[in-house]
């Protein structure tokens, strides 16, 4: 479903390639706007801040598992486990 490529994490949604940067590679702007906001907002902040409109309609085509298997595989792609940081990680 979903590859590692260079700086980015790229997944077909739909027949939809959704490419989005590496967790450990998000800009601080973008940390910066999420960190006080719980989990999921922080998914969905991530996802509306990066993503085209065809790769929105896409996303809201799937089912909470779907995107559940979506953000694991971006956290494994990124080498980053649930709940750790990519501070955490260096």
């Amino acid at each position: 479903m979903a590859t590692k490529k260079a700086e980015e994490f790229v997944a077909d949604v739909g027949g939809v390639e959704i490419r989005l940067p590496l967790l450990s590679e998000l800009k601080t702007g973008v940390v910066r706007k999420i960190r006080n906001l719980d989990a999921g907002d922080q998914v969905f902040t991530i996802i509306e801040m990066l993503c085209t409109d065809d790769e929105l309609a896409a996303v809201d085509e799937m089912t909470q598992p779907e995107l559940a298997k979506l953000m694991e595989d971006w956290q494994e792609a990124s080498g980053i486990s649930v709940g750790e940081s990519s501070a955490s990680s260096r």
